[in-house]
C-alpha cells in the first residue's frame, strides 16, 4: 500500500460521507484534500484515544517534529509524505498545520470547555482550518470563499460533536460547554455514565439546533458561482450532515447516547449526486 492509498483508507473509507463528497472534487485536487483530512484523523485518533498523559505528550512532540520535517521536505509518516507529494509547498503553511495540531492539544490540556467561545476555537482548529486548506488547494483565493470554507468547517465540526456524542462520552470526553450543561441542569457525570437525565433531550436538541443553525449560516455566505463549484464537496458534506442531524431529531434526541445515527450509503450517494 502506498501513502496515498493509506490516506484514502484513513480519511475516505467506502460508504463514509467523505467518500461520496469526493465526487465533488476535481480529480487533480483529490489527493491533496484526502491527505489533509487523513492528517486530521491521524492526529485525533492517535492523541485523543491515548489514555496515558506521558505517551500523549510524547506523541504530540513527535508530530510537531514531523511537521517540521514536512516543512523541510523530509516527511516520514505516510500522511505527511502524501501531503508533500500532492500539494505544492507554498499552498499550505507550517503554521496552518500547527493549528490543526493545536486543536488536538486543546483536548489534551482541557477536560472541559467552559463556554461556546472555547468550543468554537476547537471547531475552528479541528474543522475550519482543514476546510480552508482544502479551498486553497482547489485554487480558491476570494475572501468570501475562504470565509465560507471556514464557517462550513466549524459547522461540520459542531455536527460531528452531536453525531459522535455517544462515542466521545465512552472515551470520557464531554465536548459540550459547561455553561450549556448548567443551563439545562444536566450533570457531566450523568453524561459520562450514559444516563438518560430528564433534561437530556432538551440539551441535545439545543446542540442539534446550534449545529443546524451554523450549517444554515455558512450556506448564506456562499461565494461567487465559479468558486462555489470548486467547493461542491463541502456542500455535499453539509447536506449529508444536515440530513443526518434530521434523522437524530426524528429518532429522539436521547438516541445519541446509545446509537450512532447514519444515513444509508445509497442515500449519501443520492445527496451527493443532487448537490450542485
Amino acid at each position: 500500500m502506498d501513502f496515498h492509498q493509506y490516506c484514502e483508507q484513513k480519511a475516505a473509507p467506502v460508504g463514509s460521507a467523505f467518500y461520496y463528497a469526493l465526487r465533488g472534487v476535481p480529480i487533480s485536487g483529490r489527493r491533496g484534500i484526502v491527505a489533509i483530512y487523513a492528517l486530521s484523523r491521524e492526529l485525533h485518533e492517535g492523541l485523543d484515544e491515548c489514555s496515558d498523559a506521558t505517551i500523549a505528550e510524547a506523541k504530540l512532540a513527535w508530530w510537531a517534529t514531523e511537521l517540521d520535517r514536512w516543512a523541510a521536505g523530509r516527511p516520514e509518516h505516510p500522511v505527511t509524505k502524501a501531503l508533500h507529494d500532492a500539494v505544492p509547498q507554498d499552498t499550505v503553511t507550517r503554521e496552518q498545520l500547527q493549528e490543526m495540531l493545536d486543536g488536538v492539544e486543546m483536548n489534551l490540556r482541557h477536560a472541559r470547555y467552559n463556554d461556546f467561545k472555547g468550543l468554537r476555537l476547537y471547531c475552528h482548529r479541528h474543522g475550519g482550518v482543514a476546510m480552508q486548506l482544502a479551498a486553497q488547494m482547489l485554487g480558491c483565493r476570494d475572501k468570501q470563499t475562504m470565509r465560507y470554507a471556514h464557517e462550513l468547517g466549524v459547522a461540520l465540526s459542531l455536527s460531528e460533536l452531536v453525531l459522535e456524542a455517544g462515542a466521545h462520552l465512552r472515551k470520557g470526553i464531554v465536548y459540550w460547554p459547561v455553561e450549556d450543561l448548567q443551563r439545562f441542569e444536566v450533570p457531566a457525570a450523568d453524561l459520562l455514565a450514559l444516563k438518560v437525565h430528564p433534561n437530556l433531550a432538551a440539551l441535545v436538541e439545543f446542540q442539534l439546533a446550534r449545529a443546524l443553525t451554523h450549517l444554515s449560516d455558512a450556506a448564506k455566505t456562499l461565494p461567487p458561482a465559479a468558486e462555489a463549484r470548486s467547493l461542491r464537496y463541502g456542500r455535499i458534506l453539509a447536506a449529508i450532515a444536515g440530513a443526518t442531524l434530521g434523522e437524530v431529531k426524528a429518532a429522539g434526541a436521547n438516541c445519541v447516547l446509545n446509537q450512532r445515527v447514519s444515513l444509508t450509503p445509497i442515500r449519501k450517494l443520492w445527496i451527493a449526486l443532487k448537490t450542485r
